[in-house]
């Protein structure tokens, strides 16, 4: 074997091999392969910040491969990634393979093609020393905050939670923002809108000003007062404007803004996106032809586009759409954070590679970012978008100014492209004069309330992170990601709002971290690690002076951490101020006295983050079905539950009310399953928090079970019956032997033999718009059409 290339993805590598075929070995090193011990802190803070290195479980066998491999070939190629988590890999991989250096060399490319993989093995280089020190200073960094400040928040507050150097900002700026919209005060205002006609037609202009100032209307009264003035005013077109407005291209995609346009337009999380984004960088087969990347590589902060990729544009323009590329000065991004321009944007390996072409060969969500991608790329060397404009200014004889301003697309330039263009009913500017008298012809007057801001939603907190310089494109998803994990932070629809744990980390943090956790302190590290990528600063002395910090930091919080967390709450048998508790069974109020009193309550958290406090009180409505005693809502470890207030005498327990999930009805069941199998009373389906259970109706017997269907488990030798489950509120059904029979429906099951293979299983799945009953086999999937009343309509 003469060349040996490792690269770490397992994708990649097979991309890699189909392109070169035998003449190289590729081989992959399934991601890092050393890193720091996982339940240790593994710097050495006397020796110069020394990192225990040790080799990351399970990849022993892989390592030994690769040496053997290594020991074969005469030149070895380390091609991980071409970012610092890629020099760091392939930094340890040297350090591993422990061959002469002049055997092992580096290599990088920026996309996945035969041309950029055979330049890249023409031009060999050594370790980027300094990139790795970049990558070695973040990871001993995060390493710092994650090993001496989450443990003060776990051991005082509650064990999982953690703190992350740019994690806890991230958090910071949400919760922050939650609290400007609970301070927010609506106020009142109202807006006129008015129709006017003319001799050329009609058009729609809104009050804006009176003499020269913006109007500001508070009240109704003054409302109704000014409309009824208006009515009874003249009116005249003080200024008629004819111009032309232009939308210039959007730069190609970085990683930042990539992120945001798929979470903006179809909803994606960045961490989503970056999987699909890594797939169609990785190599996709597209029929006979050679494996190929689709896109450069994803993780970067830059718009540069290379000189070759220009030209290969700039031809499918000329050549496929019949137009003329473009030929004005490159706009340049801009911003505050400093741009690494080691990789160009993202963007298509090929742009005559049409969205259409690749669309067979894609899942739905990579058709879907590849096209955004590819659109994006092409309309940047289109022409701008030209509009026809008409700026009208209406004003009557008391002073009072309506504008509007009118726009037809002329030429759609670069929207041929990257913005779909809809169909919409063209409506013809009014042939109006300067000078003009006008005729109101309607007036709508309407109240409206300011509102506050916005939630960030994915895209818009990605872009503020942007903004302020914090961060890196390729740590942005794994932030987000974190913070939904770790349920300091909840997604309603597309917008991230702060759980009250969330709110808790983050007002310790900021209390008692404000040095080190804070926006313009987190935004001047990135500075200094990028300074040291690029051989301005020396990665030791960084972190000794970020260490001292913060041990001074940790210091100084140990004490108030322990304090607890106050609230004004007193306690009801003592007097003493309450303090937040975190149990096994979620949170509570306890007595800052203990252990000398151990009164506890439990609360709530309104839409204010203020905590509520909920008195135990037994239910009025609810009786013991045993001994008729009162039953109390009590709080356990799998939720709220009512038990009994004669306990221990009375053990009885009911588990609290949830509307039942959309699923198999009572009625639905055969009749030898309605009936409890341990006392033969009726039984009932009732939702849980995750799903449904038929639960016996006997008060004395009260036995749960699934919902069992009675459809048979159709594989064979199994003996099993379908069983109802939920995800996400929607139910599927599988077998009652899972996990020994695999055996899954995604939608309502019918035993029904299928016409086309005699399956006895189809499932029936109601849309919108059609009924339709699919076989259950993976390997047929005949599909019939139903009528509303079940006839078939339609076979495929």
């Amino acid at each position: 074997m003469r060349e040996l290339i490792v690269v770490e993805s397992p994708k990649k590598a097979r991309t890699i091999g189909k392109i070169l075929g035998d003449r190289v070995k590729v081989v992959s090193s399934i991601g890092h392969v050393r890193d720091l011990p996982p339940h240790q802190l593994g710097i050495d803070v006397h020796n110069d910040f020394a990192c225990q290195w040790q080799i990351v479980k399970g990849k022993e066998k892989i390592i030994n491969a690769i040496r053997k491999d290594a020991e074969k070939a005469d030149r070895v190629f380390l091609a991980a990634d071409p970012d610092r988590e890629g020099e760091a890999i392939s930094w340890h991989l040297f350090v591993l393979l422990g061959k002469d250096d002049t055997h092992i060399k580096r290599i990088a490319f920026n996309e996945i093609t035969r041309k950029a993989i055979t330049n890249a093995l023409k031009q060999p280089r050594d370790i980027d020393v300094n990139l790795y020190n970049s990558q070695k200073a973040r990871r001993v960094l995060d390493r710092l905050v994650g090993y001496l400040i989450s443990p003060l928040l776990y051991r005082n507050f509650k064990r999982n939670l953690s703190a992350g150097r740019v994690q806890s900002v991230a958090l910071q700026l949400i919760v922050e923002l939650e609290k400007q919209i609970i301070a927010f005060v609506p106020e009142e205002y109202w807006r006129f809108a008015a129709t006017f006609s003319c001799p050329g037609g009609t058009f729609d202009a809104e009050l804006k000003k009176k003499g020269g100032k913006k109007i500001v209307i508070a009240g109704e009264a003054q409302a109704r007062k000014l409309e009824k003035a208006l009515h009874q005013s003249a009116f005249t077109a003080k200024q008629v404007k004819r111009t032309r407005s232009y939308r210039n291209p959007p730069l190609p995609f970085k990683t930042s803004t990539l992120q945001q346009e798929a979470n903006s337009r179809y909803g994606f999380s960045a961490a989503r996106t970056m999987r699909i984004a890594q797939s169609l960088y990785e190599g996709k087969s597209l029929g006979r032809t050679e494996a190929v990347g689709l896109i450069t590589y994803m993780r970067t902060d830059s718009t540069r586009v290379s000189q070759e990729a220009q030209a290969a544009a700039r031809e499918y323009v000329r050549q496929t759409l019949a137009l003329t590329a473009h030929t004005h000065t490159r706009r340049k991004q801009t911003g505050k954070q400093k741009i690494q321009d080691a990789h160009e944007a993202v963007r298509p390996t090929d742009p005559f590679r049409e969205p259409a072409a690749v669309k067979p060969y894609l899942t739905a969500d990579e058709y879907k970012i590849y096209q955004m991608i590819w659109s994006r790329f092409i309309g940047s060397f289109l022409g701008r978008a030209v509009y026809k404009k008409l700026s009208i200014q209406v004003v009557d004889t008391e002073g009072y100014v309506f504008e509007t301003e009118l726009f037809s697309l002329f030429d759609p330039g670069f929207l041929r492209i990257y913005s779909p263009l809809f169909k919409q009913k063209e409506t013809p500017f009014p042939e109006l004069k300067q000078g003009e008298n006008v005729l109101l012809k309607k007036l709508t007057p309407s109240q409206h309330f300011t509102e506050p801001p916005h939630r960030f939603t994915e895209a818009a907190l990605i872009k503020k992170l942007e903004a302020l310089g914090i961060g890196r494109p390729s740590t942005y998803a794994s932030i987000l990601d974190t913070l939904v994990k770790r349920s300091y932070v909840k997604k309603e629809k597309k917008s991230l709002r702060p759980t009250f744990i969330g709110t808790v980390v983050s007002d310790v943090l900021k209390n008692n971290f404000s040095k080190l956790i804070n926006v313009d302190f987190t935004a001047d590290m990135e500075k200094q690690l990028d300074s040291i990528e690029q051989g301005q600063a020396d990665w030791h002395t960084v972190i000794r002076d970020y260490f001292t910090l913060l041990m001074a930091t940790i210091r100084g919080a140990r004490d108030k951490l322990r304090q607890g967390l106050a609230t004004d709450i007193v306690c009801e048998k003592c007097g003493a101020p309450m303090k937040v508790k975190f149990g096994k069974r979620g949170e509570f109020l306890g007595c800052s006295k203990y252990p000398a009193c151990t009164h506890t309550m439990d609360f709530d958290v309104d839409d204010k983050l203020r905590i509520v406090p909920v008195k135990r009180e037994a239910s009025t409505e609810k009786t013991c079905p045993l001994c008729h005693k009162p039953l109390m809502l009590k709080q356990g470890k799998y939720g709220r539950f009512y038990g009994c207030t004669g306990y221990p005498s009375c053990t009885f327990t009911e588990p609290l009310e949830c509307p039942a999930k959309p699923g198999f009805t009572i009625d639905m069941l055969p009749q030898s399953l309605r009936a409890c199998p341990a006392c033969g009373a009726p039984c009932a389906i009732q939702g849980t928090q995750y799903t449904n259970q038929l639960v016996c109706t006997n008060p004395s017997c009260r036995k749960r079970r699934p919902v069992n269907t009675g459809i048979p488990c159709p594989m064979p030798d199994c003996g099993g019956t379908l069983i109802e489950r939920h995800r996400k509120e929607r139910p599927y059904y599988t077998c009652s032997n899972r996990p020994d029979c695999p055996f899954t429906v995604p939608f309502q099951p019918v035993e029904d033999p299928c016409p086309a293979c005699g399956f006895p299983v189809r499932y029936v799945r109601r849309g919108k718009t059609k009924t339709t009953i699919t076989c259950a086999n993976k390997s047929c999937k005949h599909k019939e059409q139903l009528q509303p009343e079940g006839a078939t309509a339609k076979n495929t």
